[in-house]
């Protein structure tokens, strides 16, 4: 049977923590943390236990430390999580050589297999560059037909595509369940030149005047920054996506070039360090993008006639960005 494919977010972690491993490895407080958060698993207290355990195998990754921190999502309730991470502490184990630790692994994966949820997009139609998201996760058209695991849990889905309208559905998932979810046609989003809805019918102008004529240039001078939103929007959201599915594929090159994530050559290294900036690209731009067309299309439907200002600040935050975005009317 072949593997179920897995969220972007869950290639993306495994990366950033294969890279973190790489870069610094603290045997010492790697013991502090793992012992920390067993007595917290130990206490019923999961949360805590797991935020020890993850940095645990950050700090010197170890079969025996995923099992355990497994162990603590699943106690969690995110049995996808648990379940790719038992996955991951078997190929660990194996490559360890620790047949006990690798039968351990396999046995609570094919366990918690049958809990894990599951969601299915299908779609009659697929636009160009289509972008399935929930949470953090990103999926392109690729994804169609595939059973894709989740956590359990409610869901926000979110499907866009360049020169579409977005569509939304909201999705909740119980332990073991599948959904699949039918993607209706994207609808052409509208363009200048041909506008979603006509106006009401407008009053009749007054007589000429000079007064008259300013209201006219402020109109157009007005439509200017909602439509270089929306062209920044939809810029963004195209460099988003395309260092999104950049970093998956530097990702797998670094995975081929060294799988066992240790004493990787520089070749390895240079894929691991490509994949993260990819990665970091596509998280600034695909939030970028959609504020950006977000605004605009708030600017189109509700002008005013007054002049706007928008601010945009962008400021780095950890492996990420934090971005901001101001409006003066």
């Amino acid at each position: 049977m072949c593997p179920r494919p897995l969220s972007v977010l869950s290639v993306l972690a495994t990366a950033w923590l294969a890279f973190s491993s790489t870069a610094a490895a603290d045997p010492l407080t790697a013991e502090a943390l793992f012992r920390e958060g067993r007595r917290l698993l130990d206490e019923g207290r999961f949360d805590e236990a797991c935020a020890k355990l993850a940095e645990s195998q950050v700090q010197d990754p170890a079969s025996g430390t995923l099992i355990n921190l497994a162990l603590c999502y699943e106690k969690q309730g995110k049995f996808a999580t648990a379940w790719a991470t038992y996955l991951a502490a078997a190929a660990s184990a194996r490559k360890d050589g620790r047949a006990d630790r690798v039968l351990s692994a396999e046995q609570k994966g094919a366990e918690i297999e049958p809990r894990v949820p599951r969601l299915v997009f299908r779609t009659a139609q697929p636009a160009a560059g289509m972008v399935i998201a929930w949470g953090t996760t990103r999926v392109g058209a690729g994804a169609l037909g595939s059973a894709i695991p989740v956590d359990p849990g409610s869901y926000r889905i979110g499907v866009a595509a360049q020169g579409f309208e977005p569509w939304t559905q909201d999705v909740a998932v119980a332990e073991g369940e599948s959904k699949t979810i039918e993607i209706p046609p994207l609808r052409r989003a509208p363009t200048r030149d041909e506008p979603a809805a006509l106006p009401p019918r407008p009053p009749p102008p007054a007589l000429s005047s000079p007064a008259s004529t300013e209201g006219s240039s402020a109109d157009e001078g007005s439509l200017a920054l909602p439509l270089t939103l929306g062209a920044v929007g939809i810029v963004g959201l195209g460099i988003g996506t395309y260092f999104g599915v950049r970093s998956l594929s530097q990702y797998a090159d670094a995975e081929r070039l060294c799988p066992t994530h240790r004493d990787c050559d520089a070749a390895a290294m240079n894929s691991w360090r490509h994949a993260k900036t990819s990665a970091w690209v596509a998280n600034i731009g695909l939030p970028l993008g959609a504020a950006a067309a977000a605004v605009s299309g708030w600017l189109l439907l509700s002008k005013t006639g007054k002049r706007q200002r928008v601010a945009v600040a962008v400021a780095p935050a950890g492996n990420s960005a934090c971005i901001e975005f101001g409006l003066d009317l």
